[in-house]
């Protein structure tokens, strides 16, 4: 591996370095509560190196060293990134697991388009969170009804959740939040979350009887379980 002239000796806060014959751009970072240095392909042509305080190591010798890691994550991050949606006006977004098309609000009717009003970058995104959380709560709450029916574990009230780190959650009372972002995904896939956190209305916890009941209630539940770890990151703008 070779270093860039992008990368001085002195470990820069940031530069260009070559791992297997692919340029990079790289951030290195330093932590007061780090203590061990850590590697992290965040998007396809972009490492982050995180370095405990006041440790300077030979970075371009670290990387050359995980250079077949570093190249397996890049090419999940670009297939990861061919696979989000374009989030702009002319771009798409899913919806139910397709890809629909975002175009600009008019006065006629469109289906199977996501039409919203904003004309900055910025905007389009808040224009489609608010189209998302309008259009979700009608069918999270068919989906609960029926399963809730099904299952004989009644539910009290659905909460419309904005969280990054869960797809949904069950509170004592009875209160289902499912996180809007699960519009974006197959209905199937949001069957396995209402399933999961109806359950939870017997079971409140992640003990064995709980993963039995869901996987008898559900047998696609570990394909579900499966799709979002490896594509929930896609949802999550």
């Amino acid at each position: 591996m070779k270093r860039d002239h992008g990368l001085p000796p002195d470990n820069a806060a940031e530069g260009t370095v070559t791992v297997g014959g692919v340029s990079f751009h790289l951030q290195v970072e330093s932590g007061r509560r780090r203590s061990r240095l850590a590697i992290a392909v965040t998007a396809p042509y972009e490492i982050t190196v995180l370095l405990p305080p006041g440790v300077r190591p030979d970075i371009p010798a670290i990387l050359h060293d995980k250079a077949s890691w570093i190249l397996r994550q890049h090419e999940a991050r670009c297939a990861s990134w061919q696979r989000r949606p374009h989030l702009a006006m002319g771009g798409w977004s899913y919806v139910l697991g397709e890809a629909w098309p975002i175009v600009e609000m008019t006065g006629e009717t469109r289906e199977r388009v996501i039409a919203v009003s904003a004309r900055e970058q910025e905007e389009v995104r808040h224009a489609l969170v608010a189209w998302y959380r309008s259009r979700a709560p009608d069918t999270f709450r068919e989906r609960l009804t029926l399963w809730a029916m099904r299952l004989e574990l009644p539910y009290r009230q659905l909460v419309l959740a904005n969280g990054v780190t869960r797809w949904g959650y069950c509170r004592p009372d009875g209160t289902m939040g499912l996180n809007w972002r699960l519009y974006q995904a197959p209905l199937w896939v949001l069957e396995y979350v209402v399933v999961h956190e109806l359950v939870h209305r017997r079971y409140p916890h992640h003990q064995a009887a709980f993963w039995f009941t869901v996987s008898r209630a559900y047998p696609d539940a570990e394909r579900a379980r499966a799709w979002l770890k490896q594509y929930g990151e896609d949802l999550l703008w």
